[in-house]
């Protein structure tokens, strides 16, 4: 895997290379003239690829790849490839990585309640009912991962999730405890949408003291 350019309608300086990209050129193989260490640093080379005034490959010849999937440490890639198997292009993987990986369960949100609490009672967001502000989801491409339950007694109860902005209230997932004092349910295909509010509510029993939370995953982009 290399960086090879193609210019788009004129030349292409990039000081920290010392070099200007004649136009028209095609295939023009930077990674076989100047280290990764050297391209990593040439913002006016990141600069310009974004920017769309060079287009970008990763083979001579090859798929003219888009402006907005480029990574000056895309010449550097192979030096993570440190075991066996494949060793091809693993950039848009590591990208990929860097935005989903550092927020995967992550934020772990938590609701709850002092003293008895009957059915149809709304927990709290820190001391506010979660029907009337509740936990906003930050993140895109949300899914929810897990929820759990402590209670001070044995009870038996169900905690609903609801996402809403005030006003409407959809219900996104339920755990129910029998004669249990805390459970832990996963999840697999539950959708959380960006921007809205998390709200948790005890129903079908009660409980006492009761602590929800949920772990959430997403990505930044």
């Amino acid at each position: 895997m290399g960086l090879y350019v193609d210019t788009v309608s004129g030349n292409v300086v990039i000081p920290e290379l010392g070099i200007t990209i004649v136009h028209p050129a095609t295939n023009f193989a930077l990674s076989e003239q100047f280290d990764p260490e050297d391209l990593r640093q040439a913002l006016s080379l990141t600069s310009a690829i974004t920017g769309g005034t060079l287009l970008w490959k990763k083979t001579s010849g090859g798929t003219i790849l888009t402006a907005g999937d480029y990574d000056p440490d895309i010449v550097d890639i192979d030096n993570e490839n440190l075991g066996p198997g494949f060793s091809g292009d693993r950039t848009v993987t590591f990208k990929d990585l860097d935005a989903a990986v550092a927020v995967s369960a992550s934020p772990g949100f938590t609701w709850g309640n002092s003293g008895n609490t009957p059915a149809n009672t709304w927990l709290l967001n820190d001391t506010v009912p979660s029907n009337k502000t509740g936990r906003t989801f930050p993140l895109f491409n949300g899914t929810l991962t897990k929820l759990f339950v402590s209670n001070e007694n044995v009870g038996t109860f169900d905690a609903e999730l609801y996402e809403h902005d005030g006003t409407t209230f959809t219900l996104l997932a339920t755990i129910s405890l029998t004669a249990q004092r805390s459970k832990s349910q996963a999840y697999t295909s539950v959708s959380v949408t960006t921007d809205k509010e998390l709200a948790i509510k005890i129903v079908n029993g009660s409980a006492k003291n009761p602590v929800v939370g949920a772990i959430l995953k997403g990505t930044l982009t």
